[in-house]
């Protein structure tokens, strides 16, 4: 897994520390009255044109794309995911990947209880539990940015790879809001949550690694 491309880690850093801005601000802003009030109305808006736009073509659509976001999709992949990486022996890679998604569901978790912000009325779909933040929205930016960073240990580090990978967050948080399901800042908060942690995760386990804390499971990358 290790990483000697110094300018391509300084990038993920400086990502790192932008997520995590966010993060802060937008549990700071849901902490407090009167910046909750100022989120909740804008949240407010974006519920408003979410119910105005509503079409059964649309709502199908949204509907397809937050069972793929769901735990019944996503859990198994993630298995399947690491289950691969052990096969392969990739000890820190492994280890990346099953803490990354564990941290962020425990940070989701934990912050759904901390802040217990009731959802959206008038659903479209099932939900389960308090809305801040979304677990579709983190789960999303954790698995589809931590697959681009396995990508680019291998020597991808295609902008593409990127774009896919942002796109599809975009469609699991919009069929989240779209279907009444969270707010726009649950979305928002719980896909930064979810990217800043595996980011993170990356950061940190790549670093122990070239330190000789971990074993080395995959050649050196230096091409761009």
């Amino acid at each position: 897994m290790i990483m000697n491309d110094r300018r391509y880690l300084d990038q993920l850093r400086g990502t790192a520390t932008v997520l995590w801005a966010l993060v802060v601000v937008m549990y700071l802003m849901i902490a407090f009255p009167d910046t909750r009030a100022w989120v909740q109305g804008f949240d407010d808006q974006i519920l408003s044109w979410a119910v105005n736009a509503e079409a059964d073509p649309l709502v199908s659509i949204a509907e397809v794309l937050s069972f793929i976001g769901s735990s019944i999709i996503m859990v198994p992949f993630m298995i399947v995911v690491a289950g691969y990486l052990l096969w392969k022996k990739r000890v820190a890679t492994t280890l990346f990947w099953v803490s990354a998604l564990a941290i962020s569901e425990a940070l989701t978790w934990i912050s759904k209880f901390a802040y217990a912000r009731p959802r959206p009325p008038m659903a479209l779909v099932e939900t389960h539990g308090y809305s801040f933040p979304s677990g579709h929205a983190g789960t999303a930016a954790t698995v589809a940015v931590g697959i681009v960073l396995l990508l680019a240990i291998r020597g991808s580090r295609h902008w593409y790879w990127w774009a896919v990978a942002a796109a599809y967050i975009a469609t699991i948080a919009w069929s989240r809001v779209y279907l009444h399901a969270h707010w726009f800042s649950d979305v928002f908060t719980g896909a930064a949550l979810g990217a800043a942690v595996v980011v993170t995760a990356f950061l940190v386990v790549s670093s122990r690694e070239s330190r000789g804390k971990l074993p080395i499971d995959d050649a050196v990358v230096d091409r761009p």
